[in-house]
């Protein structure tokens, strides 16, 4: 399934804690990033999972998103959303659909400030991504259940070469449907996208025409669905490092956690990770343990915390240089490259632009 609620690194939107609360999934999807499947066991118990929501609100963290694997299989879904909302959180599910339109399922739902359905093209090529026959029909019917349930419903669309000449199908779909946003996000090499994706993902030029085409929609739809594309031309990220690049660890040391991530990702086998899904070991914060999320941010900051600016700040030297693709997105381009051996502490020492802006550059 897409991860279409907080891929973005730093505070250009609310402070949001990611939380993953499974890895099982009910289909096994060709380009999900955290490779669920019907069989994955990876799972947090539910006394975890709280916990790191109200470490998380502690820490400034407004907003809530949940994906998985499937949310929408976890038990304890409900409490979730309900301890975010106690305290303060806005929520977002991000589901793949199919089980959104069952009657207990729709209680959930009601209760969250927004869920994202993934819509990833037309029937042939949805139906053939996710390996259901019928899968998109069976979303489009969940989308009218939830709309009609007063629910506030948002279409995530993973773009690859197998759908980007459907965009502007799917856009149609989407507001047809009653979705309020449409958020197109190019499928990266990551998880068993890595292995069954990679002659499909998009190139320089598609993602330019993506870009393109996302300017157009957004103004046909102005007035009734806001559509965005999670790309950045790599001038405005020179022009703004803190879209890839860290304040310096002597500031962050003096700063709520929120100001320093603005995403924090729990994931199911209880790994916290800055940024997105699956970032490199090296750069984690670490496991939650019996005392959760508290007893791991001082040893990050003070550690692994300055081998992450180093490779933003490497990146960033990139975009200044105007080396590689000319549009990005930030959090997957810093996650592709957290795969990578850590940097070297000579690149810690590279010089640090003299504004590093972005809400003072916040990953």
């Amino acid at each position: 399934m897409m991860d279409g609620s907080a891929r973005g690194p730093g505070p250009v939107g609310e402070p949001t804690l990611h939380l993953h609360p499974l890895r099982r999934c009910n289909l096994a999807c060709a380009h999900c990033y955290a490779s669920s499947s019907p069989h994955a066991t990876d799972r947090l118990e539910p006394r975890a999972a709280l916990q790191a929501i109200r470490q998380a609100a502690r820490w400034g963290y407004r907003r809530l998103a949940i994906s998985g694997g499937e949310p929408l299989l976890y038990p304890w879904l409900g409490e979730l959303v309900d301890m975010s909302a106690g305290l303060g959180m806005r929520s977002a599910i991000v589901t793949n659909g199919l089980l959104a339109g069952r009657g207990d399922k729709l209680a959930v739902l009601k209760r969250c400030d927004t869920v994202a359905v993934s819509i990833d093209g037309l029937a042939a090529a949805h139906d053939a991504l996710r390996g259901r026959p019928r899968a998109l029909a069976g979303v489009l019917a969940a989308l009218d259940s939830m709309v009609d349930a007063g629910i506030h419903v948002s279409v995530v669309c993973g773009v690859s070469r197998l759908n980007a000449s459907e965009i502007e199908e799917i856009a149609g779909i989407a507001s047809s449907h009653g979705a309020s946003a449409l958020q197109l996000h190019v499928v990266s090499p990551s998880g068993r996208a890595r292995d069954s994706m990679l002659s499909h993902l998009l190139g320089e030029r598609g993602m330019q025409e993506l870009y393109l085409v996302a300017r157009v929609l957004a103004g046909l739809y102005r007035e009734s669905m806001h559509v965005s594309v999670d790309l950045v031309h790599r001038d405005v990220v020179a022009a703004l490092p803190g879209l890839l690049y860290g304040m310096p660890v002597s500031h962050a040391a003096q700063r709520a956690p929120a100001e320093v991530l603005g995403v924090l990702v729990v994931e199911p086998d209880g790994n916290v990770n800055p940024v997105c899904f699956g970032f490199g070991a090296a750069y984690g914060l670490g496991h939650l343990g019996s005392a959760g999320l508290a007893p791991l941010w001082t040893p990050w900051v003070a550690g692994r915390y300055e081998r992450l600016t180093a490779l933003g700040g490497q990146l960033w030297e990139r975009a200044r240089r105007r080396e590689g693709a000319s549009l990005l997105n930030p959090s997957d381009v810093l996650g592709q490259a957290s795969q990578g051996p850590p940097v070297s502490q000579a690149a810690v020492r590279l010089a640090r632009p003299s504004c590093v802006t972005a809400a003072d550059g916040a990953y």
